[in-house]
């Protein structure tokens, strides 16, 4: 039996070369596709550095607008920390003002606490606000009247208002209103008199009387009520000598030369004399204590309507209180029609009088409230009216506006 090699070696051979060229196949098949995977893998990191570059980017553009917001923010601060300064100055300016305006407050508004009259009559009321503090006897002589309690009523009999049911017997227009009198006709009293009020205490006046409007202080401060007060007749020498000098002279120079220590010694002043300071002017709306002369108060008032006041009357008339509400009334009653003695054709009466303490808020004014317009007057006043006084009718009525 025989056997060729030959052929095994060539097959052996020939499976060689193809297990060769079969490893060489999957070689190459490995490394295409590792060379795809490394080129997946290089896509990726590119990718990836794309990513990291554009964050990178953002990252450069978010430092920059930190950076502007920064400044921003800054500057945001700076404005606030400015305004907080402006705020703390206009704080400040708020307290002074507020300092200001409180005191402004204070001077021109205050609550003040008040007595007053509410007078009742056929023309409306008038509300009046005493001045209790400044003219203290006339303000309670005048409640005393309101009350009943003056004049003192007879045994057995009520206290009856003096006021109610009287009338304004004289008014003329552009002057004053004036009431009070029980007789109706300015005649009458409550039965008593009692001193004016109308100068405070000022400097004391002491000393040699050396000129004549000293004397004329001293005579009708110390003389005249002594003299009234003993029905004109002195029981002192001294003054009733000096006074019938005065008389006979027809002047004050007796007065000149003697002290007014001697004078008041001799009536008997206790306190000394005093330089006398107005306490009120007699103006428009005031309330005022008619009379026949110094010291003769007794029942009957006036109220003044005249816009610019009444200066010639000024000391001559203790003034009590002055209207708050009410000035339309005023200007009605001033404005009824009178006959030829100044007296209403159709009574104006004083229907009640009321005193009342109230708590009042009022404007601090040296002057009384604007009066309304004529043309906003009460229905009641007639639709014809006297133009005006003349002057000889004012100056007489500084005498006439009495008991």
């Amino acid at each position: 039996m025989s056997f060729s090699i030959k052929p095994t070696f060539t097959a052996i051979f020939l499976s060689s070369v193809i297990v060769t060229l079969f490893v060489g196949c999957a070689k190459d098949d490995l490394i295409e596709e590792q060379n795809k995977q490394i080129a997946e893998q290089s896509a990726l990191v590119e990718e990836q550095t794309e990513t990291i570059r554009s964050h990178g980017v953002k990252i450069e553009v978010y430092e920059e607008q930190s950076a502007s917001q920064g400044e921003h923010l800054t500057k945001l601060l700076k404005l606030v920390a400015d305004k907080s300064d402006e705020l703390n100055v206009l704080k400040e300016e708020a307290v002074v003002n507020d300092e200001l305006i409180t005191d402004q407050t204070k001077r021109l508004l205050k609550s003040e606490d008040q007595l007053q009259a509410h007078i009742d009559t056929s023309l409306g009321k008038i509300v009046v606000r005493l001045f209790e503090d400044k003219t203290p006897l006339t303000v309670a002589n005048f409640v005393d009247l309101v009350t009943g309690a003056k004049p003192e009523p007879k045994e057995g009999e009520a206290a009856k208002p003096f006021y109610d049911g009287l009338i304004f017997h004289r008014i003329i227009k552009d002057f004053m209103i004036q009431g009070g009198c029980p007789q109706g006709n300015g005649l009458g009293d409550p039965g008593y008199k009692f001193e004016d009020e109308c100068y405070a205490k000022g400097e004391p006046i002491v000393g040699e009387i050396t000129e004549t409007a000293m004397a004329v202080t001293v005579f009708e401060k110390l003389i005249i009520p002594h003299l009234q007060k003993h029905d004109g007749k002195s029981p002192v020498e001294f003054i009733s000598t000096l006074y019938a000098e005065m008389e006979k002279a027809r002047s004050y120079s007796p007065l000149i030369g003697k002290t007014v220590e001697e004078v008041a010694a001799g009536v008997g002043l206790v306190g000394g004399l005093f330089e006398p300071t107005l306490i009120e002017e007699v103006r428009y709306g005031t309330l005022c204590m008619a009379n026949s002369g110094p010291n003769t108060n007794g029942s009957q008032f006036f109220i003044v309507s005249k816009k610019d006041g009444c200066s010639w009357l000024n000391g001559k008339h203790t003034v009590f209180g002055e209207i708050v509400e009410g000035f339309d009334v005023l200007d009605a009653m001033q404005s009824v029609e009178t006959d030829a003695g100044d007296r209403p054709t159709t009574p104006v009466v004083i229907k009640s009088v009321d005193i009342a303490r109230v708590v009042r808020c009022v404007e601090f004014m040296e002057k009384a409230p604007t009066p309304l317009p004529s043309d906003e007057r009460a229905e009641t006043v007639p639709a014809e009216e006297e133009s005006s006084e003349n002057s000889d009718s004012e100056e007489s009525a500084s005498t006439d506006a009495s008991e």
